[in-house]
């Protein structure tokens, strides 16, 4: 499974209104999936969206934004799925962009 890369984007249309005007605290990323059971074609993909909320981790929104916004997902892989669980992605497959993101450790929020 691997997400595809020119489809990772914030949803500014689905951002939460706040006083009128949208808000960035608050938005979504749409992930396209591809090869999904590790089958190619079209029967083999799909969606998924993360709503990501600051007040929840300001530190962690922050650089999910920065990650989306550098097209840091393009063709990136799960590592690690389990079925009704979790999917695990997010390490390049790039090695320039993998040692460029490397020290760039987070504090927990």
């Amino acid at each position: 499974m691997f997400l595809r890369g020119v489809t990772v984007a914030l949803l500014a249309a689905m951002t939460n209104m706040v006083s009128g005007a949208l808000s960035d605290k608050v938005f979504w990323v749409e992930f396209d999936v591809r090869n999904l059971d590790g089958k190619p074609g079209a029967e083999h993909q799909g969606t998924f969206v993360m709503e990501v909320n600051e007040e929840w981790a300001p530190l962690g929104v922050a650089r999910i934004r920065e990650m989306v916004e550098s097209d840091f997902f393009k063709a990136v892989r799960f590592f690690r799925v389990i079925e009704g669980f979790m999917a695990q992605f997010g390490i390049s497959g790039k090695p320039e962009i993998a040692a460029e993101w490397k020290p760039k450790t987070l504090q927990d929020d």
